[in-house]
């Protein structure tokens, strides 16, 4: 609770112009005593909280027109963000999936390479190989030859 600080304000008494705020107590009682007739937000506001105020309070000053395209612009916004959203996870999906699928089937090539030794290193020959493992004679003889000039 050390982080609030109560002040009172007596805003008839304040009468500082907008060149003269110095401090961000300042610029909040500005905005307060004079929120409801402001034509411009002013440039030197770093405090987000006091910017979103000013945001805010600019709006009760548009016409309904004007607000109603705000609103809807807010929310076409929203919308893409959101198709966004999905779109990237989607895509994240399917990158993962297409991983595994790669995966497997390095597995796949990585096991039967290994088969393919260890059946070669036994003493068959790359046609019992491939008969026996179910692929082509060629790939059998890549197989060997690979593991032969390593």
């Amino acid at each position: 609770m050390n982080d609030i600080q109560h002040r009172f304000i007596q805003l008839t008494k304040f009468k500082k112009k907008r060149h003269e705020l110095n401090n961000l107590i300042d610029k909040w009682t500005f905005f307060i005593k004079y929120a409801g007739h402001l034509d411009v937000i002013p440039d030197n506001i770093e405090d987000e909280g006091l910017k979103i105020a000013y945001q805010e309070a600019d709006k009760y000053t548009w016409k309904k027109e004007d607000l109603i395209a705000y609103d809807n612009l807010s929310m076409r916004v929203q919308d893409e963000r959101g198709e966004r959203e999905l779109a990237e996870e989607r895509a994240t999906e399917k990158g993962i999936e297409k991983g595994v699928e790669i995966g497997v089937e390095i597995g796949k090539e990585t096991e039967r390479k290994a088969m393919v030794l260890k059946l070669y290193k036994k003493g068959k020959t790359a046609t019992e190989i491939a008969d026996l493992l179910d692929v082509s004679v060629e790939i059998v003889q890549q197989i060997i030859h690979e593991c032969d000039t390593r």
